[in-house]
């Protein structure tokens, strides 16, 4: 499909009835890099003006969304953060009924696109002139253009202030007027 999102994961009998609930809990995460393990849910969060739990989160071992599923439902963590379509991925290690979705979370594209902070400075300023030598009929951008996501989630996505991400949208033509800058 063209997109994807996140859900947040607890065990029914967690006493946790919605993300505000997720205040002080211990999360676990796929990994920082996950779109559908992390990133999905920090947009979500932040929307609402939810801090996130910082020295409350870990990561998967191996950043497997199985091992987030079984974390929660064997009570190790409070709650998970792991793509909605894994949500069956462990079924066959856990007991029936032993996770619930406490909440779907943002809408990301299909198509990911992110650049490790480590990267040589060298390569990540011929990536971004790859980028920026797109043409703006590219299905790269048409994709990009439809999608169901505001600059300022955007940014925080990518961890860009809003003005490097608009900076970055008008090199590329892409009108901004059309974004929603919460």
């Amino acid at each position: 499909g063209e997109k994807f999102r996140g859900i947040i994961i607890v065990r029914p009998d967690s006493g946790i009835k919605s993300v505000a609930d997720l205040k002080d809990k211990q999360i676990m995460i796929v990994g920082k890099t996950s779109a559908g393990g992390y990133l999905s849910q920090k947009l979500t969060l932040q929307k609402q003006g939810i801090p996130l739990p910082g020295e409350n989160m870990s990561e998967a071992a191996d950043n497997r969304q199985e091992n987030v599923i079984i974390a929660v439902s064997i009570g190790d963590v409070d709650a998970g953060f792991i793509r909605e379509s894994a949500l069956h991925k462990a079924d066959k290690y856990i007991m029936p009924r032993s996770i619930k979705v406490l909440a779907p979370t943002a809408w990301l594209p299909n198509w990911a696109f992110s650049v490790n902070r480590n990267m040589p400075q060298a390569q990540k300023k011929a990536l971004l002139n790859s980028l920026l030598a797109l043409q703006k009929e590219s299905i790269v951008l048409k994709a990009f253009n439809q999608g169901d996501i505001s600059l300022g989630q955007l940014s925080r996505a990518l961890d860009l202030t809003k003005e490097e991400t608009l900076k970055y949208l008008t090199v590329v033509n892409i009108p901004t007027t059309d974004y929603d800058l919460d």
